[in-house]
């Protein structure tokens, strides 16, 4: 048998959570080993990295605003000169409105002191194409893209370069704790372990109680050649512009799911078909990919130590925002997980608002 490898935090799930978790504790100087399956459906891997300030129902700015923007794009720049690679983009987002009635709601929003450095409604570019097409267009500054699949890569081969990675699945009853109540994993031995597991929580033993309504949703590339890349576009679904010259990525908002990972084709020539009302121009699949998403309806991520395991944790729930998240929370969670921290009130599993907002979300879901 292989001797013990010692460190200090083991992490479950190498996703956008627990990657930027593992590089925020290796900075510290903090021993660190993560296990991940490496699930192509998984939520991280065919995200499609958009990073919106935005929430277009009630036209308002995303939870955390102040702490998230321009915050979020300083961040992960940081991990671009430590990879010597690019991952984030930025592109103003040009939401195109339905009718005069919701072009008059965004002008309202845009004029007022709150949303006024998010949204122009006039004297701004826009592709030609498109304002032949649409009347009615809001932009959205502060808006961009991480590359998910690009940096998740770079992290993870720098850190098997390192022989702290295992591709593989992770048996959750192998996972026992030891005299020195030190947790063991195979040949792995640590004082912490985090899971950072995405829907792969639901099989966790120790936190599959905590309440989840996961969502799922189809992401295509397609190839539009004479589409400015230099936006993003939305109405009905989105356009995202990425490195490959004229393919976009192209999807939606994530609907409620079925438990299905499969992609239809139903699915795909219905989201075509709004990208060709968007463009007017010729829309070519290159490839469709359908994914999970552990979403938590009314509430926020799920964060903190197990109330009645010590130095087991979660790191979880962070749904359509989480590449923006990461950027404050993942910072957060190493200073918990290092040094107990305190984490705000309504994120912590182990806080009274956090039971309250579950008691909500389960009334509110039946």
């Amino acid at each position: 048998m292989a001797d013990s490898k010692k460190v200090e935090v083991l992490i479950v799930g190498a996703g956008i959570a627990g990657t930027t978790l593992a590089l925020e504790l290796r900075a510290k100087g903090v021993s660190i080993h993560l296990i991940d399956n490496q699930e192509p459906n998984s939520s991280s891997r065919i995200a499609a990295g958009l990073i919106n300030p935005i929430i277009s129902k009630g036209i308002r700015k995303t939870w955390q605003y102040s702490q998230l923007f321009p915050a979020v794009f300083d961040y992960y720049q940081q991990w671009e000169r430590e990879f010597e690679d690019r991952f984030i983009s930025r592109f103003p987002y040009l939401v195109m409105h339905a009718n005069t009635n919701e072009n008059k709601q965004w002008e309202r929003r845009a004029l007022g002191i709150e949303l006024a450095e998010l949204l122009e409604i006039s004297n701004f570019h826009c592709p030609q194409l498109i304002l032949d097409r649409h009347p009615y267009i809001t932009k959205v500054n502060h808006c961009g893209r991480l590359d998910v699949q690009r940096f998740l890569l770079a992290a993870q081969h720098r850190f098997m370069a390192l022989e702290s990675f295992w591709a593989e699945d992770f048996i959750h009853n192998s996972l026992c704790c030891n005299s020195e109540n030190n947790w063991c994993y195979n040949n792995v031995e640590a004082k912490k372990v985090v899971f950072c597991e995405g829907m792969g929580i639901v099989k966790n033993p120790w936190f599959n109680t905590l309440f989840f309504d996961p969502t799922g949703g189809d992401i295509l590339t397609v190839y539009i050649p004479g589409l400015d890349p230099a936006f993003m576009y939305k109405k009905k679904a989105w356009l995202i512009p990425t490195r490959e010259p004229f393919q976009f990525l192209l999807g939606n908002n994530f609907f409620k799911d079925d438990g299905r990972t499969e992609s239809l084709s139903i699915e795909a020539e219905s989201l075509i078909r709004y990208a060709k009302e968007i463009t007017g121009l010729p829309v070519t699949l290159l490839q469709h990919k359908r994914g999970i998403r552990p979403t938590i309806q009314n509430r926020r991520p799920y964060l903190g130590q197990h109330p009645n395991k010590n130095n087991l944790f979660v790191y979880n729930g962070l749904g359509s925002k989480g590449v923006s998240l990461c950027s404050w929370l993942s910072p957060m969670m190493a200073k918990h997980v290092v040094d107990k921290s305190a984490l705000p009130v309504e994120l912590d599993i182990n806080g009274f608002d956090f039971h309250q907002q579950i008691e909500k979300t389960l009334q509110d879901f039946q």
